[in-house]
Formats: C-alpha cells, structure tokens, sequence
C-alpha cells in the first residue's frame, strides 16, 4: 500500500532567495503510509507560518530540505536540462533527466504499481526509447521483441534431440540465477502486428504469475513487468497500419493503456540539441490528487453502471472487475487523476462518441430506477 505526499507541502518551504514559482506544481514523491496525502499536505500547510517565523533559526532537519531546493532554482536560473526527482523510502532517491517523454510519469508510476502497460503510440513516438529508460530508472533487467508470428518465438521450443532453445521472453521471465532478487522488464513491441496464439499464451504468463514452457512449468520473478507497443488500440488494421491485428479482448484487459502520442517539447529538445542549442525542456510533473471515502463509491458505482450500459447498447468493449479494482488502488495508494484511471482501465482507446453514449444511457437509466 503506497501514497504519495502533496508536492505543495514541500513548495513551500523556500528561503527568501528561493523562486517558489520555479518549483514545478508536483513531482513523482516520497512513498508513504496509504492514504497520507491530505495529511502530508495539511502538514504542510500547518508548517509555513512556522518556518517563516523561524528566520535564520533553521532546524538541522530541515538544512537539506532547504539546501535542496536552493540548488533546484539554481539549475531551473541557468537553464540546465530540469529532472524528475523520485523519493522513496525503500531505496536511495533517484534524478531522472527531463529529457523524457510526457507519458514517463504515469507510465513509471503504473510499472511501480505492479501493471503492465500497453502503450499506445505513431510510428517514432519513442515507446522503446521510453521503456529501456524506465528500466535503467527502476534498475531492472531490460530485453524487447518486436511482432511474433509465431508462438513458439514467445516461449521457445524443443529440438529434434529434446533440447529446450529458450528465448529473450523466457530469460527475462525466470529468476536470474546470478542475482536472484534482480526484477526486468519485457517490451513487446508491435503487439498488435503479432499472431493471436502468441498472446494467449502471453495471458497466462502476465497473470498467474507462473507460464507453460515447452521443458516445464516456469515461475515468474518477484519483480516483472512488461510495456506492450502498439501503433493502435488493438482495434484491426487501419489506413495508416494496415498490418495490424484486433488484439484479444482477455489480453487487452489485462493492461493498462496509456496514450503515447508524439511529443514536441522532447522532440524539439533532441533535435536542437544535435545542433548544440539548448532548449528549456520544461520539467516533467505529474498532479497528484486526494480523495474521499465517497469519491471512490462513485467511481466503484459508475464504473458498473457503465458495464451494464455497454451490455443495454451492444458495445463491443470489456470492463471487467479490474477496472475497479485497479482503479481505486491507483487512485487511493498513487494519487492518479480519476481522468487518467478511466482512460487506462475503463475505456483504453475507446473513441469519445461511444463513451458520451455509454455515459449517458447510465446516467438516464440511475435516473429511472430512482424515479
């Protein structure tokens, strides 16, 4: 169970020669108790006029804090490149550089939660770029695949003479001998160009925690997850990507989906860049939000009213238990906006007039059973 602490209690413990308006609005923080971030920010809050009448008068607790935040609007005044800094009490805090996409943020928080993530994305939105750079910030294990059309090319196979060729899928699944409590992460990219057969055999691998190999039953390492590419929603082929294939909805339920669309401040940096031209890359910050014991009811409520308007409509489209499950533990132990919950465990790509509709026959239909 994990929460994150309000970036606003922190933003304002500044000395007179700090920017506070430098600071970014929130940053990816320290893990904590569940369900602290009202009280962290409310600490916080109850902090400033304390500080302030401090003065000079600084607590040694409080040097580094303050030390650290000087150097932050140092960096930010001379234009080097911002960073991310994560806080966790488990392991030593980690600068990651700017210089990532967008979607880094929630994608990182989603991988730490313990999700897969499918990742949605044109053709050089950097999906890979993205996913070897979280595995070296999380320190795990890295290999990628692009589309398998076959299902052996997943789990390996056996030869004439019995002996079992493993694959990269295999390696990163089992426990690494050398360094057993080493965790990795699996990019499947293209999956939505692979063959149906390799994805059922994906499932079992992604959700059991254990998976068939042709030389016997294999248990999954303490720590593994995997990022699947995809130029669409798993939808079929389109105009553009003409050689894609409708992902299975079992599959698919079991990601969650991020939307990876080109990003132009990181595009610009990287292009400019090559000319030696600094670019202010703006920091990459996530809002982290708080809610009540009745914001996650509706959630849960909505969530299965929504299901059953997709039955009352013929929508083609799942939303299982998971999506209330997942969702309230991303929203409740993660902070994550209710707005990317919903996109990534209930809708996952579905077009915006299908929601309106499934939104609205749920609502007229808790209308009429009220009435």
């Amino acid at each position: 169970m994990r929460a994150y602490r309000q970036a606003k209690s922190l933003k304002q413990h500044t000395t007179p020669e700090a920017k506070p308006e430098a600071t970014p609005e929130a940053v990816i923080l320290e893990v904590e108790a569940p369900r602290d971030a009202d009280l962290s920010k409310a600490i916080g809050e109850a902090l400033t006029p304390i500080i302030a009448g401090i003065g000079n008068n600084i607590p040694a607790g409080l040097t580094d804090t303050l030390d650290g935040l000087n150097s932050r609007v140092t960096q930010l005044e001379t234009k080097a490149p911002p960073t991310i800094r994560i806080k966790r009490t488990d392991r030593p805090d980690q600068e990651i550089p700017a210089a990532t996409h967008k979607a880094y943020p929630v994608i990182r928080m989603l991988l730490e939660a313990g999700y897969n993530v499918l990742t949605v994305g044109p053709a050089g939105s950097g999906k890979t770029h993205l996913a070897a750079q979280i595995a070296k910030d999380m320190d795990l294990e890295f290999g990628a695949t692009s589309a398998l059309l076959q299902k052996y090319e997943l789990l390996g196979y056996k030869t004439a003479d019995g002996k079992y060729e493993s694959t990269l899928f295999r390696d990163l699944y089992e426990t690494n001998k050398e360094d057993p409590e080493k965790g990795a992460l699996f990019l499947w990219d293209e999956i939505d160009a692979s063959a149906p057969e390799a994805l059922v055999a994906f499932n079992m691998a992604l959700e059991n925690g254990k998976a068939d190999f042709p030389d016997g039953n294999v248990t999954r390492r303490k720590v593994w997850v995997s990022i699947a590419g995809a130029n669409t929603f798993g939808n079929g082929a389109d105009m553009l990507y003409v050689g894609r294939n409708p992902i299975d909805a079992a599959t698919k339920d079991r990601f969650a989906v991020v939307l990876m669309d080109y990003d132009e401040d990181l595009e610009t940096y990287l292009a400019l860049d090559q000319a030696g031209i600094q670019y202010d890359m703006p920091a990459r910050s996530y809002r982290l939000h708080s809610y009540t014991d009745e914001d996650y009811k509706a959630y849960v409520s909505d969530v299965q009213q929504w299901r059953k308007a997709i039955t009352t409509l013929g929508v083609r489209h799942i939303i299982s238990p998971r999506a209330t499950i997942r969702g309230i533990d991303m929203m409740a132990n993660w902070g994550m906006s209710r707005k990317q919950v919903e996109e990534s465990f209930v809708w996952k790509g579905l077009d915006a007039a299908t929601v309106r509709k499934i939104k609205t026959a749920a609502k007229e239909a808790t209308t009429e059973s009220e009435a």
